[in-house]
């Protein structure tokens, strides 16, 4: 019980009241399969990865995953995994390039969502960073931290040869037009 005292009135006991307000949020975060920092070779396939949890006791439909991916890698799939082991691939490419999904969270649910890409051939090494953002009407927009790499741009010369018709593992490694 409380006690209760206003303008000129005797001091009351009540009865305390609880009140449970839920207010919908969600976590979210993001990591590659490539640590952080590393260098890419162009062509080198990665993924990243994104865990959204709902923070509350209410469902959370229609939440938009949206990922603006850098220039300078290739959108391949997306696979949006539920708790339950249901696999959701459905993905819009916006007109500017960004990815796009739409998910559902249950009470405390968490999911996990994969995007995978391939490095382009660049003409210099480049730093890269992505960052996506989720987006709920109860909730507003809450993007996730930045995941940054290199990717290096292919030379010819990066290639390991033999020598003039050398063999390894049964594939010739140089071939000399001259010869």
């Amino acid at each position: 019980t409380s006690n209760v005292k206003a303008d000129g009135t005797e001091t009351e006991n009540i009865k305390d009241i609880s009140v449970t307000i839920n207010k919908p949020g969600v976590s979210v975060a993001q990591t590659a399969n490539i640590p952080e920092g590393t260098t890419i070779s162009a062509g080198e396939d990665f993924v990243y990865t994104f865990t959204a949890q709902n923070l509350s006791d209410i469902y959370l439909n229609d939440v938009e995953f949206t990922d603006a991916l850098p220039k300078e890698v290739q959108f391949k799939y997306i696979e949006v995994i539920y708790e339950d082991g249901t696999i959701d691939n459905e993905v819009d490419i916006n007109g500017d390039g960004s990815v796009n999904a739409k998910f559902y969270l249950l009470a405390g649910q968490k999911i996990t969502i994969n995007v995978h890409v391939a490095a382009n051939s660049i003409d210099n090494d480049t730093d890269i960073s992505n960052k996506a953002k989720f987006v709920h009407e109860d909730i507003g927009e809450v993007e996730t931290n930045s995941v940054a790499h290199v990717i290096k741009h292919f030379e010819k010369t990066d290639v390991n040869v033999l020598g003039n018709n050398k063999f390894d593992n049964g594939r010739i490694v140089q071939y000399d037009m001259a010869e």
